[in-house]
């Protein structure tokens, strides 16, 4: 099944909770082949490029084929997993190591022009920038 065959409901908050477990237990019970096969996998092509903080601080996020750059440096990640690639909605929940110890994920979601990454912590918002 796709990503873009198996949409999260939007309407039930209780589905959708049941919805997101169900994905998190797909991951979890994959097999090193399948993790390092998304791992090494590029990113859709429209998260692709430099982003820039929407509010207008210096932070920056890079994506580079299926790497992250957070402020210049690269973010190694354990593990990343589509959850919807659409034309109108991308995202992405990515396991960190520090994530991993705490079983929480990150979450990288493209909706419009607007980037979104959102940690157990902090969300931050970037806007594709201008050349």
């Amino acid at each position: 099944m796709t990503p873009e065959d198996d949409r999260p409901p939007h309407d039930d908050a209780d589905a959708f909770e049941a919805w997101l477990e169900r994905k998190r237990e797909e991951r979890k019970s994959s097999s090193e082949a399948e993790i390092r096969q998304r791992r090494e996998a590029a990113f859709p092509e429209a998260l692709q490029g430099r982003w820039v903080d929407a509010e207008g601080s210096d932070t920056e996020l890079i994506i580079q084929g299926g790497q992250i750059l957070w402020a210049g440096e690269p973010r190694p990640y354990l593990d990343k997993m589509p959850l919807v690639v659409a034309a109108d909605e991308i995202h992405y929940e990515i396991v960190f190591p520090e994530d991993d110890e705490e079983d929480s994920q990150t979450a990288l979601f493209l909706m419009g022009d607007e980037l979104f990454f959102q940690s157990w912590h902090a969300v931050a918002g970037f806007v594709r920038e201008e050349t």
